[in-house]
């Protein structure tokens, strides 16, 4: 007689293989157009710090930063995308944080939500957009309620 283990394990490899070729189907869809994307390592670069008078950011309102990205640390100046971790520390009070291209809408989503007194942090490939830059924006007010650090 077989045990639940046994009976499960081939069920197991057969959903991981389907798995795979739904993956690799979706990255290498027949007749697809070749993409001329690269990957460019660097880092870890710290891109600003809002809690340092030279943050590496400007300020753009009482929520928003801008973050030069292209063409700092050897990163291309033509980038179009970014893996960067954004740290929120010194939060006052409950709140959430976006990143998002500069230039475009703020999205409706936020890449974190920290919690009053706690530090946290979440990474995220970010579009980059108009001159290179991104915004982070959080619902309390920076260097007051929030800080955010952005590290590549």
């Amino acid at each position: 007689m077989r045990t639940p283990r046994q009976l499960v394990a081939p069920l197991l490899v057969l959903m991981s293989v389907a798995t795979i070729a739904v993956v690799f189907s979706a990255v290498d869809p027949v007749g697809a157009a070749v993409d001329t994307s690269r990957f460019v390592a660097v880092g870890p670069h710290r891109l600003a710090d809002s809690r340092s008078e030279q943050c590496g950011c400007r300020q753009i309102d009482a929520t928003t930063i801008r973050v030069d990205v292209g063409g700092r640390f050897g990163i291309p100046s033509d980038i179009s995308a970014a893996a960067i971790t954004v740290t929120a520390t010194g939060v006052s009070a409950d709140a959430f944080v976006t990143a998002f291209p500069t230039g475009s809408p703020e999205p409706e989503t936020s890449m974190m939500n920290p919690r009053a007194g706690r530090d946290v942090a979440n990474s995220a490939i970010v579009a980059i957009g108009t001159g290179g830059s991104i915004d982070v924006r959080s619902t309390l007010a920076i260097g007051s309620g929030i800080d955010l650090v952005v590290d590549v």
